[in-house]
């Protein structure tokens, strides 16, 4: 095979899987909107933002409903987040750390 071929076919097979990885994402997100448990948090610290209005990774904090304290990074980045900020979110009650922003209030 010459390398123009194998360039090919690497870069479908990446693509397909990445495709497989955005969807297993979307139905996780989906799962947590309909069947999380929604509760109040805030953004405790935001990481890689460098400058005061740039996107950054914000540090969830909230109380589980049995009372477990959870602090998490966020694995999107959001616009204009602050420390402080509230935050409506739904969490796995089975995977707390798992969860999802459901509004910035």
């Amino acid at each position: 095979m010459n390398s123009s071929r194998i360039q090919a076919i690497v870069s479908v097979a990446l693509g397909v899987v990445l495709i497989a990885v955005g969807l297993l994402q979307r139905m996780k997100r989906k799962k947590l909107l309909e069947h999380g448990i929604e509760v109040e948090g805030e953004i405790f610290d935001v990481l890689g933002n460098s400058k005061k209005n740039d996107a950054g990774y914000p540090v969830i904090r909230f109380i589980t409903k049995d009372n477990t304290e959870v602090s998490e990074k966020y694995k999107v980045n959001i616009p204009f987040s602050k420390k402080g900020q509230k935050v409506l979110l739904l969490y796995n009650a089975g995977n707390p750390k798992e969860f999802v922003i459901k509004k910035i209030l």
